[in-house]
C-alpha cells in the first residue's frame, strides 16, 4: 500500500512539472480589444518561456472610426516577476485592413509582452495572436 501512495505521489509531481513545461509549439491568442486615440494596453504572455523559442506576432485592426495608426512594442524580461525589467526587442506598426507581423528568432528573456499605443483621434479594434515555436539544439 505505502509503495502505491508513493507511485501515485511521484505521479502527480510528474503531471504538475509537465503542466508547466511547453509543448514544441505555443500558442495564444489576446482577447480582441479597443484603443482609442492615444491610448495604451500592456498585454502579458501568460506563460514563462525557459528555453530557446523562435515567435510571431500576428495583429489585425479594424478602424472604428478616425485615422487608424497603431504602433506595436514587444519586450521581454528575464525575471519571473516585477515590471522594472522589460526592454524592448521589437516594434511594428500597422492601420485598418493591414495584417502586422512582429517575429524573432530567439526569446532570450523569460517572459514577454506587447504594447499596443493609439495615435491620433481614433477608435480602432485589434487582435493579437502569439505563435511560438520551441528550438530544438
Amino acid at each position: 500500500m505505502k509503495q502505491t501512495t508513493v507511485f501515485f505521489a511521484l505521479l502527480l509531481c510528474v503531471a504538475a512539472l509537465r503542466a508547466q513545461t511547453l509543448d514544441p509549439i505555443y500558442a495564444y491568442t489576446f482577447t480582441p480589444d479597443t484603443i482609442t486615440n492615444t491610448e495604451s494596453d500592456t498585454l502579458l504572455l501568460p506563460v514563462d518561456f525557459v528555453s530557446p523559442w523562435s515567435y510571431v506576432y500576428h495583429a489585425v485592426m479594424d478602424s472604428l472610426s478616425g485615422t487608424d495608426t497603431l504602433l506595436f512594442i514587444v519586450q521581454e524580461s528575464v525575471l519571473k516577476s516585477g515590471n522594472t525589467d522589460w526592454i524592448t526587442i521589437a516594434t511594428g506598426a500597422g492601420s485598418k485592413g493591414v495584417r502586422t507581423r512582429i517575429s524573432g528568432a530567439l526569446i532570450y528573456g523569460r517572459r514577454q509582452r506587447i504594447i499596443v499605443n493609439g495615435s491620433g483621434t481614433q477608435s480602432t479594434r485589434y487582435s493579437i495572436t502569439f505563435i511560438a515555436k520551441k528550438v530544438f539544439k
